[in-house]
């Protein structure tokens, strides 16, 4: 759980990092009207949400990187090792879509490009769909 309370003034990376997600999360408070609640409360309302939209139940779980958990258990948790990437990226583009439609934007984002580089090579713009 990540406290709500400004943490001692250090002069350290951690805790600079824990007094802006206090902050964050005393703004989240504020404009939400709800205090009572944890940032695990979002990883559990996005599954379920997700899974009523017709999401994948193990993909889910893969994206929730649960080690063991009711999808994985027996043959399945020892010798199923996929990656799930691309179910993975159609879950999260679900995602997208409800939450772009929940807050009225268009549902196709827009076409955006990062900068990669490559070991040894010259950075170049790379395509993020």
């Amino acid at each position: 759980m990540v406290p709500r309370e400004s943490p001692p003034s250090l002069a350290t990376n951690e805790t600079l990092i824990a007094h802006k997600m206090a902050d964050k999360l005393r703004e989240l408070d504020r404009r939400s009207g709800v205090s009572d609640w944890r940032v695990h409360d979002f990883r559990r309302s996005i599954v379920s949400i997700r899974a009523e939209h017709g999401a994948d139940i193990a993909v889910l779980d893969s994206l929730l990187n649960h080690a063991s958990s009711a999808t994985r258990d027996g043959v399945i948790g020892t010798y199923q090792r996929a990656l799930l990437i691309e179910p993975a990226r159609r879950v999260m583009a679900l995602w997208d879509g409800l939450l772009r439609n929940a807050i009225g934007l268009s549902p196709e984002p827009r076409s955006c490009t990062v900068p990669v580089r490559l070991k040894g090579a010259e950075p170049r713009l790379a395509p993020v769909a």
